[in-house]
This record gives C-alpha cells, sequence and structure tokens, in this order.
C-alpha cells in the first residue's frame, strides 16, 4: 500500500499574509475635524426675535414718545415748543402748561418710551451685524449696556407715577419690551463667551474683538 497517496490526518494552517500597510491607513477612523471658531457669528436661532421685537416694538415707542421727540427737535432748534394745554386758574388770559410740568410725569413717560424706541432700532442694527460675524460680542455687549439704561430710565419713571397712585402703564410696557430683548441678548452673550473661551484654548486668533 502506498502511504503516500493517503490524506494528511493533520493538516498546520498557513500563516496568513501580513497586513497591507496601505489598506490599515484606509480602514482607520479619521480624527475629528476641529471646529472653525476664528469669526464665529450668532448661529441663527440666536438674535432673530430680539430682531422683530426691537423693529415692531421700536417704532410703536417712537410713535407713542413723539412728543418729547418734537420738544427735542424744537429745543435743538431753539424754538418755543408749544403744548396747546393750558392752566385752567379761571383767568381772562390763560397761561400754557411747560412741557416738563404735564400732569402725571406725562413729560418723563413719554421721553423714556421715545429713548427705548431709539435704543431698540439701535438694537436691532446691532444683532445684524452679530449675526453676520461683525465683532459679535462686541455688538451685543453694546446693546446690553444700552438697553439697562433704557430699562433704569423707565423704571425710574414707574416709580415716579407709581407715588402719585397712578398706574404706570406705558412705562411698565416698556420694561417689558426692554427686559425680554435684554434677556436674549444674554444668552447669545453666554453663547459668545464660550465660544471665545474655545478659540483661546485652541490658540485661534479672536475675531470678535
Amino acid at each position: 500500500m502506498d502511504l503516500s497517496k493517503l490524506k494528511p490526518m493533520s493538516q498546520t494552517p498557513a500563516t496568513p499574509p501580513p497586513p497591507n500597510e496601505a489598506s490599515n491607513e484606509i480602514n482607520k477612523p479619521a480624527p475629528p475635524m476641529a471646529l472653525d471658531y476664528s469669526n464665529k457669528p450668532l448661529p441663527q436661532e440666536f438674535g432673530l426675535v430680539s430682531i422683530w421685537i426691537s423693529l415692531i416694538m421700536g417704532v410703536i415707542c417712537i410713535y407713542l414718545g413723539k412728543q418729547f421727540g418734537a420738544w427735542a427737535a424744537y429745543t435743538l432748534s431753539g424754538q418755543e415748543f408749544h403744548t396747546t394745554m393750558f392752566w385752567d386758574l379761571g383767568l381772562p388770559t390763560q397761561k400754557e402748561v411747560p412741557y416738563w410740568q404735564l400732569a402725571n410725569y406725562t413729560a418723563h413717560t413719554e421721553a423714556g418710551l421715545f429713548s427705548l424706541g431709539i435704543v431698540l432700532l439701535i438694537d436691532a442694527g446691532l444683532t445684524v451685524l452679530a449675526r453676520q460675524g461683525f465683532m459679535s460680542l462686541r455688538m451685543i455687549q453694546i446693546s446690553l449696556v444700552l438697553m439697562m439704561l433704557t430699562l433704569l430710565l423707565n423704571a425710574g419713571v414707574a416709580v415716579m407715577v407709581f407715588r402719585m397712585n397712578v398706574l404706570p402703564l406705558y412705562s411698565l410696557m416698556a420694561m417689558l419690551v426692554g427686559g425680554i430683548v435684554f434677556f436674549t441678548h444674554l444668552d447669545s452673550l453666554k453663547y459668545l463667551k464660550e465660544a471665545r473661551l474655545v478659540r483661546e484654548r485652541m490658540g485661534v486668533a479672536d475675531g470678535a474683538k
């Protein structure tokens, strides 16, 4: 019997070929890509609501406080502003009431409304620039400062009117609108500060400065 024709009982498996280095490079997972925060604009969801609020309420506030705007324009041009309101003294010749002496702090209320309207329009423009990535952090900071000043002005007027046992509806409305925009910008400011912190850690120049 020819034993050479018999099948071997066991066979050592062949050594697998060495892995191809090129295929390893292909199958290797790509490293995570670093985000570019060099000039980070506000994302689309940030600031959009405040822009519309600022534009619409800015026009409304300017309209409600237009008498203060007229007084300011007359005063700056050296002309006399007439309120067409007269003291009821029972005299043949009535004397006109000066603008800043109108009842219930009318002039102060209109000054707060007109100032808020101007600041809201400025705020809308600054927020648009921030959304485009133009000095985003600085634009939001300026908006916050201006809004805080107008909030304090209207809060002071509200206190004075309250002391006369009158409800300061217009001043409270101004504080509500300004407060909404103010706290909306606080979220934007938080986002931009976090983005700047990421830039500093990555060693990227801060484009918001």
